[in-house]
């Protein structure tokens, strides 16, 4: 399965999932390591639009194609979901941290906050399938400049 990944240039062959450690994200708290991938292009850029609220140059993010094992996927699927998670960071960051500190699968596929019907995927860089994970192309994204007018 090809998933994808859009990150910094300086960040592109980074996917220790330490930067989420540090900062935290929707699926994980500070001081858990994940690694975030989508399941779309698009969806990366969308998510990328909604967090990174000083994005000044359209130049400089690289788009990671990354390969994983379709068998080591488990889902939540959003019905399982209760009401508002989109909007309770909180929740799916509880949910994300149970996956990972289990560290039973590699793969956890989530919907989207910004499109539910839209996935994204989160990796455990602690399992010990993280080996599998391969990035199999790196290649300069450029967004398109009235993605970035206000």
């Amino acid at each position: 399965m090809i998933i994808y990944r859009l990150t910094n240039k300086e960040f592109a062959s980074d996917i220790s999932g330490e930067g989420s450690k540090l900062y935290g994200g929707r699926w994980n708290n500070i001081g858990t390591a994940a690694v975030y991938i989508s399941e779309f292009i698009s969806l990366c850029i969308l998510e990328l639009l909604v967090r990174a609220s000083k994005i000044t140059s359209p130049e400089g993010y690289m788009l990671l194609s990354i390969q994983i094992p379709e068998a080591a996927v488990i889902e939540i699927e959003t019905k399982k979901l209760k009401p508002g998670w989109e909007n309770n960071v909180e929740y799916s960051q509880w949910i994300g941290d149970q996956f990972l500190k289990n560290n039973k699968s590699l793969v956890l596929k989530v919907p989207s906050a910004i499109v539910p019907q839209e996935h994204n995927f989160i990796l455990n860089p602690l399992h010990k399938d993280f080996k599998k994970v391969k990035i199999i192309s790196s290649e300069l994204l450029h967004l398109d400049k009235r993605l970035l007018m206000q």
